[in-house]
């Protein structure tokens, strides 16, 4: 069975053109099927395919550690 957990993180925004406001980082939070976790970060995805032979992910989220605030597992 795949971990599944929810991590709050910080995510970089920008303004693109003429402006006289600036972008502030956003917080975000993510749940998703954990694909990798190790000191790079953490890699969500949405949805697995569990084809033998043919495993494929669908929306693939790769969360750098330096940007993670909290992460709460809900399934190990």
């Amino acid at each position: 069975m795949v971990a599944i957990y929810e991590v709050s993180w910080i995510d970089s925004m920008a303004t693109h053109g003429w402006t006289n406001e600036y972008s502030k980082p956003a917080s975000i939070t993510s749940v998703g099927y954990v694909i990798e976790d190790n000191e790079q970060g953490i890699v969500l995805t949405e949805s697995i395919n569990h084809v033998p032979d043919s495993r494929k992910y669908g929306c693939v989220t790769a969360i750098p550690r330096s940007a993670i605030r909290k992460t709460r597992v809900i399934r190990k």
